[in-house]
């Protein structure tokens, strides 16, 4: 078992992947459930009523509906993961996005020097 600071990284770092890997997927369902019929067609028919003909301002109001009605579901869903053990809480929306940000500008640390020529000619 490994013992310090290496053994906890990888913990953590195990965490943070089966953390993403939940979320994405609770996303992707709570996607899916506000474009089913079930959740869509009854908020065309209330925008319908609501502004009578098809206006920009009827579709943007309609896809805020969605997108509140999207994070409920997500947010319950994720609350239901915390408490059957399959969500640590060790990923949320900052490490994701150093995570994010890490994989599209990676940090430049200098690579280790080659050893030299003369240091191996030198122990001959």
């Amino acid at each position: 078992m490994c013992r310090g600071g290496a053994g906890s990284q990888t913990l953590l770092k195990v965490k943070m992947n089966q953390d993403l890997l939940v979320d994405g997927s609770l996303l992707v369902a709570a996607y899916w459930l506000v474009n089913m019929a079930l959740v869509d067609v009854p908020l065309t028919w209330l925008s319908a009523a609501a502004s009578g003909r098809s206006t920009p301002r009827r579709r943007w109001t309609r896809q805020l509906a969605k997108l509140a009605i999207m994070t409920a579901i997500f947010l319950t869903a994720r609350e239901q993961a915390k408490s059957y053990g399959l969500h640590s809480n060790v990923g949320t929306l900052v490490p994701y996005l150093q995570h994010a940000l890490g994989l599209l500008w990676p940090s430049k640390e200098s690579p280790a020097p080659p050893p030299s020529t003369t240091d191996a000619a030198a122990e001959s």
